[in-house]
């Protein structure tokens, strides 16, 4: 191995120009050889420029009565080799003729491509590439000084750099059959093989590996610069496609292993691959209307649908799950990102999918393969083997799978209005709503009506109506479940709302068949009078009979109700359970009532752990037994209100009834365990009752092992009338009452026959109870 000095000349394969000094000898071959060292400087910047077409030389069938032709139009071009090639007309050329013949002037008359080394023309049906290569000749001729005996006494004036036309044939494709869709498939296999598809996929597979060659072409060589594919039958052109071959001027890249990686032939590639298709699907537009897999071999990374396109059906499974829209001055760029990809093998395995997008405003349909490094969702890679969603490669995939599995909802945050959540619902849609954490501030109720399932959450939120006493209603839905949210209403109503309820909530439910209310929190504004509650559900008065009574559980909430209001009110249940809630005043005043259950009807009534404090009425089942004849007060099936605290205060001024529990107008009634307490003198000194029964009872009534402390009167019993049952067991037994007074029982003599009273006792307060 030869070794060279630094600085020292390395002239291997350099190019030698003549010596012009004066005095020197010149002859004809020292000018020859100037012009070859010419040529040979502008051969190597055409190569470092790249080889292409510059401009012009399109190619386009020509249809008329004599079958064969093209027209190919001006332009420029750089060969392999350097060679710049210039047409200067815009000729017509039949491509197959009966003879070789060759143009020998200069008119830009083209004949047949002629018979070169190696590369004999053969004319027929079949796939042929068309070629501009170079063409060189002698013109004119002038007369020559005889110096050398040997000499003619002329030779020619000029040496014409000419181009010609070569037609060669692709013996690589074929197809059996001559249809439109074999014809179509010939084409895109065709392209995928000299847009170099398969190994371009191949190479990028691993680093320094080159590009499988398109097809072999015989008598092809580096001088000819490829112009469009032609495919013949019976001397007819069939189809012509430029861009299978057809490359603008590019320079390869600097270093050959990163060919298929970096350089220019890679964007002249993908633009050559989206035109390509524009162009096939151009001369061809029912291949939009039919599956792309079924005619076509492959897919650019990005290209361009007609705007009416069934792109689900062309697409097949690399289809999107829904198109996106785009604004038109981004879809440039959209475009140039995608086209950086490799193209899509359609029957290979591993597709991915596209991504459609819709201009906005109108326009053809952008398709894009689904680049992983740009942000779109089916963009974006997903580990599925962390996320545990096997087969999800992407975001996409993996919100899909995950919406396949749990709810779909929808979400509201603070600032946003609420109508927007009921955005395009219809009657009887369900609703799954998330209320992100922070303050609601409304001046109206959010009214959620007439749909099917309805479920909220909100840890963390809170829902306040600045201008009315209800934050939100839901109405005449199938079922509401609505937990861990606060609401408030702080301008009490009138007490004479429009929906026939009477009161309103801070949350309302009512004619709705499904109720479920846990851990909320409400409150209501004070007021003088009776004019709102924390929480209203069950059925309106006007709707009985006409909608299925309501099925409710409220549980561990936490309502705060203001001066003379209410805490929980409930109307004409066919089933409640109201279980471990908090009621309490604001502070100010005491509120009027703490739970109570009305309206002309219910069913199972049950009223356990509830903690009722700062009330003038604790918990009233049946408090509206002052309804006329005609418009009967309620008849509850069985009510249960077991191991309650409530905890009254009053002021010595009230009008209205005052007592810790209530029962009227009930089948069956069993009222045990309960802690009853009226802190101070108030009791000694009022007409008030730990416990009032008043009205029509059935066969079982039973009241044991209640607390009652600080009243006159422990407990009242008043049944109205008979039901005429044949027996009956009303016990009232082993109770205990605490304080100063003697009497521990009222009861209504026409019934003491039906009632056994016994083990109550009245204890007297201890020392430190009397402080």
């Amino acid at each position: 191995m030869a070794t060279r000095a630094l600085g020292s000349p390395i002239a291997d394969q350099s190019i030698r120009n003549p010596n012009f000094f004066n005095g020197r000898l010149l002859t004809g071959g020292d000018l020859t050889r100037e012009q070859q060292a010419r040529a040979e400087s502008d051969a190597q910047l055409g190569r470092a420029h790249g080889p292409g077409i510059a401009t012009g030389l399109e190619v386009a069938r020509v249809d008329g009565s004599e079958p064969g032709l093209v027209r190919v139009q001006r332009g420029l071009a750089v060969s392999a080799t350097g060679r710049v090639l210039m047409l200067g007309t815009d000729p017509v050329v039949k491509l197959v003729q009966a003879a070789e013949t060759a143009s020998t002037g200069g008119s830009g008359d083209f004949g047949a491509c002629g018979a070169l080394p190696g590369a004999p023309y053969v004319a027929g049906d079949g796939l042929f590439l068309l070629t501009l290569a170079p063409a060189s000749f002698a013109e004119g001729s002038v007369p020559v000084l005889a110096l050398d005996p040997v000499n003619a006494r002329c030779s020619s004036d000029s040496r014409v750099d000419a181009v010609k036309l070569r037609l060669l044939r692709v013996d690589d494709l074929s197809i059996a059959s001559t249809d439109a869709a074999a014809v179509a498939n010939l084409r895109s296999r065709a392209a995928w093989a000299y847009l170099r598809g398969a190994g371009w996929l191949a190479a990028h597979r691993g680093l320094g590996s080159a590009p499988t060659p398109g097809p072999v072409v015989a008598g092809l060589t580096d001088c000819d610069v490829p112009l469009a594919l032609v495919y013949m039958v019976g001397q007819a052109v069939v189809f012509v496609d430029a861009w299978a071959v057809r490359r603008r001027l590019a320079p390869s890249a600097a270093s050959t292993p990163w060919s298929t990686w970096l350089g220019g032939t890679n964007d002249t590639l993908a633009e050559a691959r989206l035109l390509q298709f524009q162009g096939q699907l151009a001369d061809t537009p029912a291949l939009a209307d039919a599956p792309a897999a079924g005619v076509l071999a492959w897919l650019p990374p990005a290209g361009m649908l007609p705007a009416g396109t069934d792109w689900r059906r062309f697409l097949g499974p690399l289809q999107p799950a829904r198109e996106v829209t785009l604004a038109p001055g981004d879809a440039p760029v959209v475009l140039a990102e995608a086209l950086r990809a490799d193209p899509i093998e359609l029957d290979g395995a591993g597709a991915r999918r596209m991504r459609v997008y819709r201009l906005d405003g109108g326009g053809p349909l952008l398709f894009v393969r689904d680049l992983r490094h740009v942000r779109h969702a089916e963009q974006v890679w997903f580990d599925a083997t962390r996320g545990a969603l096997p087969g999800a490669d992407d975001v996409q995939q993996a919100i899909e799978q995950l919406r396949a599995t749990t709810c779909r909802h929808r979400v509201l945050w603070p600032g946003r209005a609420p109508e927007s959540a009921l955005a395009g619902l219809k009657p009887g849609d369900d609703l799954v709503l998330c209320f992100e954490p922070g303050e609601y501030r409304w001046e109206r109720t959010f009214v959620i009506a007439d749909l099917g399932q309805v479920h909220l959450r909100g840890p963390g939120a809170t829902l306040v109506n600045v201008a009315g006493e209800c934050a939100l209603r839901i109405e005449g839905c199938g079922s509401a479940d609505v937990a861990d949210l606060a609401l408030e209403g702080r301008r009490p109503g009138s007490g004479k709302d429009k929906t026939g309820l009477g009161l309103l909530g801070a949350l309302t439910v009512v004619d709705t068949a499904q109720v479920r209310i846990e851990r909320v929190q409400a409150r209501c504004a004070d007021a003088e009078g009776l004019r709102a509650a924390a929480l209203v559900c069950g059925l309106r008065t006007e709707a009985v009979g006409k909608r299925a009574a309501p099925q409710l559980l409220v549980s561990d909430c936490v309502l705060t109700a203001g001066a003379d209001q209410q805490g929980l009110l409930v109307l004409n249940p066919g089933a409640a359970q109201l279980l471990r809630n908090r009621v309490r005043g604001s502070g100010k005043a005491a509120l009027q009532r703490g739970i109570g259950v009305g309206g002309r009807s219910a069913g199972l009534l049950q009223i356990e752990g509830n903690l009722v404090r700062d009330a003038v009425c604790g918990i009233g089942v049946g408090i509206s037994d002052s309804a006329r004849e005609e418009d009967p007060a309620l008849s509850a099936e069985r009510v249960q209100i077991e191991r309650n605290q409530v905890v009254l205060q009053l002021r010595g001024d009230e009008k209205s009834l005052r007592f810790g529990l209530f029962v009227g107008n009930a089948d069956s009634v069993l009222v045990l365990g309960n802690h009853v307490r009226l802190p101070g003198s108030a009791g000694r000194q009022l007409d008030v009752h730990g416990l009032r029964l008043h009205g029509l009872y059935g066969a079982q009534l039973t009241v044991r092992d209640n607390l009652f402390d600080g009243f006159a009167q422990a407990v009242a019993f008043q049944p109205t009338d008979k039901r005429g049952e044949l027996a009956r067991l009303w016990r009232v037994e082993d109770n205990v009452a605490r304080g100063d007074e003697k009497g521990f029982f009222q009861a209504v003599t026409d019934f003491k026959d039906e009632l056994v009273r016994r083990d109550n006792h009245r204890l007297e307060r201890l020392k430190e109870d009397k402080a």
